[in-house]
């Protein structure tokens, strides 16, 4: 009995490891997936800050040849275009339905894949075995 109970209590000790190497394996991963998280907002804020100095400048360099009141209106309107184009670009993309090959495959054998699962759900209610009669 003794040699038994020693057999599980290193099994459960070796079992303990192993689950520590993985939630230490994935600790490490959601540390990378967070630096890299905070790695591409940083660079998300630094693109729009870009995006703002090249409005900025193109209105700088509007002002001799459109004036004071042209070269705001000359941005906002460019602006305007970019958000329109993309608006008209997204909403197409939203309607876009795609074809997924291999898509028909998959509606034809997904009722075979529902009688198999049913007969497994089915199958795994067991009778229990009857006593054989006894001797007398």
């Amino acid at each position: 009995m003794a040699g038994r109970g020693t057999t599980n209590l290193a099994l459960a000790l070796v079992q303990a490891l192993s689950f520590s190497r993985v939630f230490k394996r994935w600790k490490r991963k959601a540390t990378l997936l967070s630096i890299a998280a905070c790695l591409a907002a940083v660079a998300l804020i630094a693109l729009l800050a870009a995006m703002v100095c090249a409005v900025a400048a193109l209105w700088i360099y509007l002002i001799p040849y459109a004036g004071p009141v042209g070269a705001p209106a000359i941005v906002a309107g460019a602006l305007l275009a970019l958000c329109l184009i993309l608006s008209i670009a997204a909403y197409f993309t939203a309607r876009h339905k795609p074809r997924v090959p291999g898509s028909e495959f998959a509606s034809a054998i997904w009722p075979l894949i529902e009688a198999v699962l049913a007969g497994f759900a089915l199958g795994n209610k067991t009778k229990k075995a009857k006593a054989p009669p006894k001797d007398e």
